[in-house]
């Protein structure tokens, strides 16, 4: 049993070392197969934390600015612009496609300004609100302001388009042309300015309920300067580096296409300057996550498989100590087991007289009994028996003489005097305990069994 147990704990840490190893190499593949779903599942929730920035469905439309001193210009527009805008706003010559029935047009031709708001219009136009507005102004915007640039449109409408699949675009939208139309008695713009007609359009497009923007507009502003940002450790939104953008909306193509119109008037407007925001992979942050889930991981084998195979190996120990301590104790001599399971001091602790009288006695005279003194020993052992309810002969010894006249060694080869007398012996081992004298009567019948020819 001995041998089993200790092949046991020995087979069981050596499966236990071996599966932590092998968990241990699985746990790379593992963690790519986990991050490859997860980059999927926080794909998706970046999609929807793109569309959750949107207040509307699809488009958000901002009044950025509005009642800023326009300058348009009849004739030339293109040479009467500032070398910053001449390109972007007048990139085509588009004269020939105004309505039918427009006597006189007025193109917004904005000045150089004093300042510089960089190569990104958006950018730019979003820092100077931002700076420039009060918490009170929040919901109105830059108003009646005399800069020079792109303010110079009179107004403009900031505007965030959902493209779907996590991209958006922002640009402004301005108006860029104010054409008067024929009358049958008199002059439109006679009777009206150009600062009039801006002002009437404006209220129009953020107030009157045919206005395609109405059912968008949004007057919290500071939604447009922000940068658009999601809480994603997968993906964020990077701004595209493309000049190539789709159409939006509000077309950005020079051309008579949008508008509002009343029997007075033309006002045609456009989209200028957009950029783009995508879903970009946070690469490096990934594997920064993938590094630490691996390596947590890894510890955590580590320590579990340290606490499992070192609770295994100290049990083995344990059981190896136990097992030298139990041989020790089974190499006693019987004089050795007399005087050790005689000690008085079992019998002071729980006190009884007359065990102790006994007991005394016994182990004094055991501790003057020499090792060869046969006839003295069984004394003592025979006393202990009688006297005390000890007896020396166990299971163990019991087992072990079972074992030495077993009658089935004798079958083979057959030997029916030798198989008579050992099932003899043999019928005589019963019980867990054994008179020491009856042992000894035993081992010389063994003794006598073996000399048997």
């Amino acid at each position: 049993m001995k041998k089993i147990a200790l092949a046991c704990f020995s087979v069981s840490l050596f499966l236990a070392i071996i599966i932590c190893l092998n968990i241990y190499q699985q746990i790379p593949g593992e963690a790519n197969a986990y991050f490859e779903k997860q980059k999927v599942e926080m794909r998706n929730l970046a999609v929807k934390q793109v569309d959750s920035l949107f207040i509307h469905e699809h488009t958000d439309i901002f009044p950025i600015y509005n009642n800023c001193k326009p300058r348009y210009v009849l004739g030339d527009c293109w040479s009467q612009s500032g070398t910053l805008f001449r390109d972007l706003l007048y990139n085509t010559n588009y004269r020939d496609r105004l309505p039918n029935d427009v006597t006189s047009t007025y193109h917004f031709a904005p000045e150089n300004p004093d300042y510089s708001i960089g190569d990104d219009f958006v950018d730019g136009i979003k820092k100077v609100i931002s700076i420039q507005i009060s918490n009170k102004d929040k919901e109105t915007g830059i108003h009646r302001v005399d800069w020079k640039g792109l303010w110079q449109s009179g107004w403009a409408l900031g505007v965030n388009e959902n493209w779907g699949d996590g991209n958006l675009i922002q640009y402004i939208i301005i108006p860029y042309a104010v054409s008067f139309r024929k009358q049958d008695y008199f002059k439109a713009e006679e009777l009206m300015s150009v600062n009039a007609v801006l002002r009437n359009s404006y209220e129009f497009y953020t107030e009157n309920d045919k206005s395609d923007f109405k059912s968008k507009i949004v007057r919290d502003i500071d939604k447009f300067c922000k940068t658009p940002y999601i809480n994603n450790d997968f993906y964020y939104l990077k701004k595209s580096d493309d000049t190539l953008i789709t159409p939006t909306t509000i077309t950005d193509d020079p051309r008579y296409v949008h508008y509002m119109y009343s029997g007075l008037y033309y006002v045609f407007i456009r989209a200028f300057g957009q950029k783009r925001w995508y879903l970009a992979p946070q690469t490096e942050h990934v594997q920064y996550l993938k590094d630490d889930y691996i390596a947590e991981k890894e510890h955590n084998i580590i320590m579990y498989g340290t606490i499992i195979c070192g609770s295994l190996f100290v049990l083995m120990f344990v059981f190896i100590i136990l097992v030298i301590l139990d041989n020790k104790r089974d190499n006693l001599s019987m004089l050795q087991r007399v005087i050790r399971q005689s000690n008085p001091t079992h019998y002071i602790n729980q006190y009884n007289k007359e065990m102790l009288d006994a007991s005394n006695n016994i182990y004094d005279r055991a501790l003057k009994t020499n090792e060869d003194d046969k006839e003295a020993i069984a004394s003592l052992c025979e006393e202990m028996e009688t006297k005390l309810g000890i007896y020396l002969i166990g299971k163990k010894e019991i087992e072990n003489l079972k074992k030495i006249c077993n009658p089935r060694q004798y079958m083979n080869p057959y030997n029916p005097q030798k198989l008579s007398q050992a099932n003899e012996i043999y019928s005589k081992l019963t019980g867990d305990r054994m008179p020491y004298s009856e042992y000894i009567s035993v081992i010389n019948k063994i003794s006598d069994l073996n000399k048997m020819d």
